[in-house]
């Protein structure tokens, strides 16, 4: 879970699920990882491709 403010803000209201995010955006699993990170204050996140 993303520890932040916000998230937990909105932990009263919205049920949370852990997901692999490659097969979710129609990625293999079988292949490089990928990271989810903060693109500013941490309240905006991206997804980075790691090619090494």
């Amino acid at each position: 879970m993303i520890d932040a403010p916000s998230v937990d803000r909105l932990k009263a209201d919205v049920l949370f699920y852990p997901v692999c995010p490659e097969p979710e955006i129609g990625l293999g699993v079988s292949r490089k990882s990928i990271r989810i990170a903060s693109v500013d204050d941490g309240s905006n996140f991206c997804l980075l491709k790691v090619f090494a």
